[in-house]
C-alpha cells in the first residue's frame, strides 16, 4: 500500500467527509483509518506518478490531483473510483509506455477538471495508437462521467469508446469537454454505445468525432476548424452509427478540403435537429437520414450511391442550394426555403422535391411534364435580382416575387421559356407540393 503520511507533497483539503469513498461509508471510514490526517489533494513528483495516483484510487478511490504536470502511463481506474483535477493548471501528460493510453475507465467513476496531452502540438493526419482515456472492452459498461476534461496531442482518439455492448442505456456522459489537435477527438467503435456528449467542442482535429457506434448524442456542441467535423463509416459494420445531433455547429471544415458531416453507409437513420451546418454534408450510400430546423449556410449537400434525405424546416440560401448534388428522388423537403425572404403563404408549402439547374446570361425552356402544383424559385447572384412564381394546375402562373432580370413565358400547356436578361448566374429551384412531377432537363 502506499504510505501517503510518508508523502510531503500531499495537501490536506479537509475533503474526505464529503466524498463517497468506494460507494459506501464503510469505504470512507477505512479512508480515514489509512490516511489519518485524510490528505486529500497531491502534488507530482517529478517522475512517472502512474504508481501514486493508482495506489490512491486502488485503496480509497478517490484522488485530487493539485496544480502541476504529472506523466502518467495505463491509469486503470477501480469500478466507483474519481480523479479531480485543479483545473487547466493539472496537466497530464500520457508517456509513451507500454499501455498506450493515459486512463482506463471503469463502471461508476468520474473524471474532471485537467487536461490530458498526448504529445502531439499539431493534429494528426494518420492514425496511431496513443489515447488519452480508453473505455472499452468490458461490457455493459455504465456511467463514466467525465466533465471540464481537455484532451489534446492523441494520434488514435482523445477519447476512445469500444464495444462496451449494447445493453447499457448510458455508457458515457461528457459535459463541457474540449477536444483539439487529435485524430479523431472522440472516437466511438463498435458497439461503442449511449455516450452523450453536452456543450463540448472538438476543434482543430482530423476528425472531431469518429461516430461507428450506435444510439450516441451530441447536445449544443461545436466542431470547429476540423478536417471532417462528425466522420461515421457504416461499412461492414452492423452498428451502424445511428444516433442524434441536436443544437450543434459545423464550421471552418471545408476551408482546408473537408466536410461538417460526412456519413457513409450509415443506414440505421440519423437525426440532426437545430443544427447550424456551415460546412456542408456528404453523404454516400446513407439512409433515413433527417435534417430538421437546422441552417446550411454556406456548403450544401452532396450524396452519392443512393439514400435519402429528409429535410423539414430548414434555411437553404442559394449559395449553399447552388451546390447541392442530390438526385431529386432522394431528397424530401418540407417547409423549408432557400431566400432571404420567406413566403408570405407557407399553406401549400409542405412537402417537396427539389430539381437544381444553373445557367448564366442565357434563355432556357423549362418542359413541366405533368404535375397538379408546383413552384419555381430563381435567384441569381445579386441581391436585386430574385424570383419567385407559382404554378398551379397547369395552367395558371401567379407571381408571388418579382425578378429584375428575368421573366417566364409560357408557350403552351407545359413549356416555360425562363430568359436572363443579364450575365450573371441563375439558380433554378423546382420544387414539387404536391401530386406527380416530371421535370425535364432545361435546353
Amino acid at each position: 500500500m502506499y504510505n501517503y503520511s510518508d508523502c510531503d507533497h500531499l495537501v490536506y483539503h479537509g475533503l474526505v467527509d464529503n466524498v463517497f469513498f468506494n460507494g459506501n461509508e464503510e469505504g470512507k471510514a477505512a479512508a480515514r483509518a489509512t490516511l489519518g490526517a485524510a490528505p486529500t489533494m497531491v502534488a507530482p513528483t517529478g517522475e512517472d506518478d502512474t504508481e501514486m495516483i493508482q495506489d490512491a484510487l486502488d485503496t480509497v478511490g478517490y484522488i485530487f490531483l493539485g496544480p502541476g504536470e504529472y506523466l502518467i502511463d495505463g491509469i486503470e481506474m477501480p469500478e466507483g473510483s474519481s480523479i479531480v483535477g485543479s483545473g487547466p493548471a493539472t496537466k497530464l501528460y500520457v508517456a509513451e509506455g507500454t499501455n498506450k493510453f493515459g486512463i482506463k475507465g471503469d463502471n461508476h467513476c468520474s473524471v474532471s477538471n485537467f487536461a490530458i496531452y498526448g504529445g502531439d502540438s499539431m493534429r494528426a493526419t494518420t492514425e496511431g495508437t496513443r489515447i488519452g482515456i480508453l473505455l472499452g472492452e468490458k461490457s455493459d459498461l455504465r456511467d463514466f462521467k467525465i466533465s471540464n476534461v481537455h484532451f489534446s496531442g492523441f494520434d488514435f482518439a482523445g477519447l476512445y469508446l469500444n464495444n462496451v455492448g449494447f445493453g447499457s442505456l448510458r455508457t458515457v456522459l461528457a459535459t463541457g469537454c474540449t477536444f483539439e489537435k487529435c485524430y479523431a477527438g472522440a472516437r466511438m467503435g463498435y458497439h461503442g454505445e449511449y455516450a452523450s456528449f453536452t456543450s463540448c467542442m472538438f476543434n482543430e482535429n482530423y476528425r472531431g468525432v469518429m461516430d461507428n457506434g450506435g444510439n450516441n448524442m451530441y447536445g449544443s456542441c461545436g466542431f470547429n476548424g476540423n478536417f471532417d467535423g462528425l466522420y461515421m463509416d457504416g461499412t461492414d459494420n452492423p452498428n451502424n452509427g445511428h444516433g442524434q445531433c441536436v443544437g450543434s455547429s459545423f464550421n471552418h471544415s471545408a476551408a482546408d478540403g473537408g466536410v461538417g458531416i460526412r456519413l457513409k453507409n450509415i443506414t440505421n437513420g440519423y437525426v440532426f435537429s437545430g443544427c447550424y451546418i456551415w460546412s456542408g454534408m456528404n453523404l454516400d450510400g446513407c439512409g433515413m437520414i433527417n435534417v430538421t430546423g437546422s441552417s446550411l449556410t454556406n456548403e450544401g449537400v452532396t450524396m452519392t450511391n443512393g439514400g435519402s434525405l429528409i429535410m423539414v424546416g430548414c434555411e437553404i440560401p442559394a449559395t449553399a442550394f447552388a451546390k447541392f448534388s442530390v438526385p431529386d428522388d432522394n431528397l424530401a423537403m418540407s417547409g423549408c426555403y432557400n431566400y432571404k425572404e420567406p413566403i408570405a403563404d407557407r399553406s401549400n408549402y409542405n412537402v417537396g422535391q427539389v430539381s437544381t439547374y444553373i445557367f448564366g446570361g442565357n434563355s432556357k425552356t423549362l418542359t413541366l411534364d405533368s404535375y397538379s402544383s408546383c413552384m419555381l424559385v430563381l435567384t441569381s447572384d445579386t441581391d436585386s435580382s430574385n424570383g419567385l412564381y407559382l404554378f398551379m394546375d397547369g395552367s395558371v402562373a401567379t407571381e408571388l416575387k418579382k425578378a429584375n432580370d428575368v421573366t417566364i413565358t409560357r408557350n403552351d400547356g407545359r413549356h416555360y421559356v425562363i430568359k436572363n436578361d443579364s450575365t450573371h448566374t441563375m439558380f433554378l429551384q423546382f420544387i414539387k407540393l404536391s401530386g406527380g412531377i416530371t421535370v425535364a432537363n432545361p435546353t
